[in-house]
Parts: structure tokens; sequence; C-alpha cells
């Protein structure tokens, strides 16, 4: 090897020390000539797929320190129960079209439950169902054609299969499952009748079903004072307390080296977790179940098409529910109008958890964050298994404290003017360890709220 200078990589070049090689002490070769053509080497069928549509270029060195660097895929989610024998490629959409209660017109089912339409769905599909069915006495006597079409209307195939299809024409797989995770959360799949939790309080408990359930005096009148406040000048339709929430955690794969998220078009390494390093035939995933508390808000989804209105981001309303409803499911078809409720979902979120520690007793530390644009709606919940109540106390008795406090925070950070000015955010006044953060930090400004820089009306302004 000939080290050119010994601080720099790419002045050093390596050839081969045998006797009588072709590329003798006077060959030397660059070995950062040489072009990475982005395909796979890890490719299980062995033809080195691209990972990049992009031309040939030169490789970059790295040190052995960042070489060394392995970080672990995880993520969290809504344990929706069991949902078995339904194709993976139909699950959001059967969730969806049983949360809007399509499934409960056509088979004529006001209580229909999830696990019935799943068996609806498995028997329509089951070869072996069709063939008892064909020989008992009500198929007898019927033509091949009129075996089928009875068999069809009796688990209701076309019906089911119609809706399903409907809504894969009309919809996003990606704005399904934010939907679909945000009624998970309420409990609208569970397969029995939600029953009060191990708190001896309802599952999915309503902050204004709350106040309605104390005696009626002071403190009713104060706490319903002090809702139509926070509704009023925070934009806030629902605060619904969540005890006995079933969540997932799984761990499916590795990034090797650096994942640099924040630069666009990025594409980091990533290696799941094979069964058999050597085949690499299948691989495996590591998901740990738990139960914990949280606190879901919902915001009032006609301010917030306001406030799109006002900053130019959209030009026509939408004005009755079920048009509300198909804009904000549809978000992901509208790029700056999701993103600004990204960035107004995610920084109230950051705010709240940035001030739980004084009301729930919970590290800021201790919570994460789930963002559901396509429902206008965020989850803040305790990452522990160990349910000490902080939110349930926060939900009874420091509500609207809780809200209050978060209102310096967003008029004055110590670094301003240059936050407010840049990004409007920064470590001291709206960042959260990244491990807390579902977005590693990014979609945060506090002008979403203040609109002087870049938005031309704050949301609470609005």
């Amino acid at each position: 090897m000939k080290r050119g200078v010994l601080d720099n990589l790419n002045t050093w070049k390596v050839g081969c020390v045998k006797q009588n090689c072709e590329r003798d002490n006077n060959h030397f070769l660059d070995i950062f000539q040489l072009r990475c053509e982005h395909t796979d080497p890890f490719d299980p069928t062995n033809r080195e797929s691209k990972i990049l549509d992009k031309e040939k270029s030169k490789k970059t060195p790295i040190t052995v320190t960042e070489g060394s660097i392995f970080l672990p895929v995880t993520d969290r989610c809504i344990d929706i129960g069991e949902t078995k024998d339904i194709d993976v490629e139909d699950l959001e959409y059967v969730l969806l079209g049983f949360q809007t209660r399509q499934f409960h017109k056509i088979l004529n089912n006001p209580d229909l439950s999830l696990k019935v339409l799943r068996e609806y769905i498995i028997s329509g599909k089951n070869p072996t169902l069709r063939t008892i069915l064909f020989s008992t006495p009500d198929y007898m006597g019927l033509s091949a054609e009129r075996k089928e079409a009875k068999f069809k209307d009796t688990f209701k195939i076309g019906e089911i299969q119609s809706i399903i299809s409907q809504l894969k024409a009309k919809f996003s797989l990606e704005s399904l499952q934010e939907v679909n995770d945000f009624s998970a959360l309420l409990g609208r799949y569970d397969e029995v009748p939600v029953k009060p939790s191990i708190h001896d309080i309802p599952k999915a408990r309503k902050y204004i079903d709350y106040i309605n359930s104390l005696p009626e005096g002071i403190k009713r009148n104060v706490k319903a004072d002090g809702l139509s406040s926070i509704k009023s000048k925070f934009g806030i339709e629902d605060i619904i307390h969540l005890p006995d929430v079933g969540m997932l955690l799984s761990c499916y794969g590795m990034y090797n080296g650096f994942n640099k998220f924040y630069q666009d078009g990025f594409v980091p390494h990533f290696e799941p977790i094979w069964s058999g390093f050597r085949s690499r035939a299948s691989f495996e995933a590591y998901v740990y179940p738990y139960t914990t508390e949280g606190i879901l808000f919902c915001m009032n989804k006609r301010k917030v098409v306001d406030w799109l209105v006002a900053n130019k981001l959209i030009t026509d309303a939408p004005q009755s529910d079920d048009e509300l409803f198909e804009f904000f499911i549809q978000l992901a078809n509208q790029e700056k109008p999701r993103e600004a409720i990204e960035f107004l979902l995610h920084t109230f979120s950051h705010l709240l958890i940035s001030r739980a520690s004084i009301y729930t007793g919970i590290d800021e530390q201790s919570c994460s964050e789930m963002v559901f644009p396509s429902t206008n709606a965020f989850f803040i919940y305790a990452t522990s298994n160990i349910n000490i109540g902080g939110f349930q106390y926060v939900f009874e008795h420091e509500m609207e404290n809780w809200f209050e406090s978060i209102l310096y925070d967003v008029r004055e950070c110590t670094t301003d003017p240059n936050c407010i000015h840049e990004k409007g955010a920064c470590f001291a006044c709206l960042y959260l360890p990244e491990f807390v953060c579902t977005d590693f930090n990014r979609h945060l400004d506090r002008d979403v709220f203040l609109g002087k820089f870049r938005y031309s009306k704050g949301f609470w302004s609005t």
C-alpha cells in the first residue's frame, strides 16, 4: 500500500504483493475510482437487485467507527386483535368498511362484530364448506350456476368484495392505516362490547362524560367551564382517556451505518433479522405486547379546515360531515395541507409532552406519541407497562392547567429570535429525546400557532 497523505484516504493506493503479478509495484490501484452500482449484495435471489435508481457513483470512505454503527429498526402500533384469514392486502379496507358500518348494512346486522364479519369472509373463500353445502337438501336439485349464486348470496361474497374494491379505488393505504389505528384505540374493533377496564372506569372515556358523571356543584361547573375554554382557545373537539391500550413493540431489522433521514432521497442500508443468515430464506420479527394508558386529543376539524383556508393551503372548504371525513382521509393525496396538519398536530403533541411530568408525574422520557393527520388527532401515552395512573390523574384534576401551561412555551424560546425566524423549533423549546418522538423531531414549528413568519394566520388566532 502506498499512502500519499497519511490522513487522507483518497491518496492511498493498493497493489499486489505476489511475485510475477501483472500489477507490480508500478501498477497501484486507486480503490476510490471504483463506482458503486447500487445493488443489494444480500439479495436472497442472487440477482443483486437495484436498491437505488441512480447512476453509478464514487464510493465514499468511512471510518471504522462509522462502519460499526448498527441501529435497530423498531415500531410501535396498536394491537387490533385477531384478524387472521383475512388477506393482508384487504385488511385495512375491511377494517375501514367495518368502521363506517358499510358491512352492517349489507349483512342487515346493526350489532355486527369484526369476528362475525371475518367468518363471512372466510366462509365465502372456503372450498370445503362450499362442497359440503352443495350436497345439502337446500342445494339439491339446483343447477351448478344456481348453487353458486345461492352460495354467494348466503355469504354476501359479491357485496363484500364490491365494498372492498370501492374503498381501494377511493382511499390510499397510508391513510387507512392511520384511521384504523385511531379506531382501534377507541375499541371499535373489539370482539365483544367494550367493558369497564381493570380500573373500574370505562375503557374509552370522554372528558365531557367524566364531567357529567360528577355530582352537581361547584367542581362540575368549574370543569365544564374549563372544557369550554379549552375548546374555544385551543381548537380541541374531544379529549378521551384510555386507561388500558394494547400496544405492540416490534423489532424487525437493523440499519447498517448512518440513517440520514434528514437528507431528501437518502436510502439507508436496511437488513432484516434473518432466520438463517447464510440462506436468508426468511426473516423474523421480535414483538413485545404490553398494556399502557394515555390520552387521545381530537382537534376541531372545522377549525383546522378554516386555518388551512386562511393560509391559502386549500381553496374550497368541505361543508358537510361526510365531506370533512373524506377530506381528512384523503390527505395523502394533498401534500401541502397534509404537511401543515402534521406540523400542527406534532407541535401540539410536543408542547403537551414537555409539560407532562409536572401534571402526570411521568417524565417526558417515559412518554411517546402517535399522530393521526387523517383523523385530525394525536395520542400521548406512557411507554412503560407499569401503569401509575398519571394520565388518569391529569385527566380528572389538571386538564385545563396542563393546556394553559403550554402557552408560554409557544410564545417564548430562550434562543429566540433565531429559533422562531428559522424553523420555530429547537432543543430549547420543542425537541424531545429521539426515542420519545416518532418523527425524529421533524415537522415541528411554533409558528403554526403564532402565524408570524411561515404561516400568515396562526391556528389559535383563527
